[in-house]
């Protein structure tokens, strides 16, 4: 029986298995996507997930044609005023999510408590003293299961953790990469009426655009269907919302990042995601762990998500590595009770952040004179992004 069978094989699942292996614990990792593991999003890495990806000894791993690092963050929308903050903790880094996947896959080889199996898990169960699911048509076994699958977490779902979305507030992203040169050493954060653009350099010649915005019903667009159907065609007719736009429409939003855009090479597809808000109730209960964007998200606009997925997988190894094994049910629930609590401080710094920018992003004249304010006060505004950069 293996120590952890954790479901979900991107930079979550990986970073919980490299934590747990060098613990001394036994994994397993399913994943059943078999190709190259990629998700909708702005691809940037703050300081202290960059920091956390170092710890993990994947960060040496990285395909440096792939990544390019920025100095800090900038805010501005059309006719008003700007505000940049530098990072002062040392520099994020814009990287292709293939290739932290890869970095973090070929990390995780060099461990070879760590199993890789590449399928769908079927019939997941939680009994009283083990988990079990079979993959691959075999049964594995484990003390303990954890849900790294993403926004969607049918572990989280499985566990009776999943909690209550609000009902009118459906965050959808789409992402698209072109060939052209960074033209700024930050991440540029856009604002229009009801969506902003995020560019993030992610290669010497490769830049990431990205969408977030608040989705009003209607039909989808195609470039976001097809977007949605590849990536997960079996949740597409009943959890995601209907969406009326497409990039075009939307990068038509932002004159001065659609210049810079206007010879460059679209070199992917549309991906994209949604909706973004997936509460959790808890991040732990019974034999069962959660990491990632399966322990609840907010939203991307704070750009924190990779942070707090490698910060999940840190301390849940420190509270599992003093366990016997296979765990006794008892201390695994305290343990699993301090995991929780552990991160309280953490999901604060995320959440309240997130849940502010979306409040100012959402009304206009609020925008406008906030970003005025920190344009006038670069101090206030530094010390800010800092405190959520990390």
């Amino acid at each position: 029986m293996r120590d952890l069978l954790v479901i979900g094989g991107g930079p979550a699942g990986l970073a919980t298995a490299i934590c747990a292996a060098r613990a001394g614990l036994s994994v397993t990792v399913v994943e059943r996507q078999r190709g190259d593991i990629d998700k909708a999003c702005g691809e940037g890495l703050m300081p202290a997930g960059l920091r956390a990806l170092e710890r993990l000894g994947a960060l040496e791993g990285l395909d440096r044609r792939r990544c390019a690092p920025f100095r800090g963050i900038l805010y501005t929308q059309a006719g008003g005023p700007e505000a940049r903050a530098r990072f002062t903790r040392g520099d994020g880094l814009g990287v292709r999510r293939v290739a932290l996947s890869e970095a973090l896959l070929a990390r995780a080889g060099t461990l070879p408590s760590i199993e890789i199996v590449r399928g769908a898990a079927s019939g997941l169960e939680v009994l009283a003293d083990h988990v079990r699911a079979r993959v691959s048509e075999r049964e594995v076994t484990a003390s303990l299961l954890v849900g790294a699958d993403g926004l969607q977490s049918q572990v989280r779902k499985l566990a009776g953790l999943e909690g209550r979305p609000h009902p009118r507030l459906r965050r959808h992203g789409l992402r698209r990469h072109f060939a052209c040169a960074p033209w700024s050493e930050f991440v540029e954060v856009h604002w229009a009426a009801g969506v902003e653009c995020y560019v993030t350099p992610v290669g010497e010649r490769v830049v990431n655009v990205a969408f977030l915005w608040d989705a009003p019903l209607g039909h989808l667009s195609h470039d976001f269907a097809s977007a949605r159907a590849a990536q997960h065609p079996q949740h597409l007719s009943h959890d995601f919302e209907s969406v009326k736009v497409s990039f075009n429409e939307l990068i038509a939003r932002f004159p001065s990042v659609q210049e810079h855009l206007q010879s460059a090479e679209v070199t992917s597809e549309s991906r994209g995601a949604g909706p973004l808000l997936r509460p959790a109730l808890a991040r732990a209960k019974g034999r069962v762990a959660l990491v990632g964007d399966a322990a609840g998200y907010v939203d991307a606009i704070t750009g924190q998500g990779l942070s707090l997925a490698f910060m999940s997988a840190e301390r849940l190894a420190e509270q599992l590595a003093p366990l016997s094994r296979p765990f006794d049910a008892r201390v695994l629930s305290d343990a699993l009770g301090r995991y929780h609590r552990s991160l309280r401080r953490a999901w604060l710094r995320y959440a309240l952040p997130a849940q502010a920018l979306l409040g100012i992003a959402r009304r206009p004249r609020l925008r406008s004179a906030m970003l005025g304010l920190v344009a006038r006060a670069p101090s206030l505004f530094s010390r800010l992004v800092e405190d959520f950069a990390g």
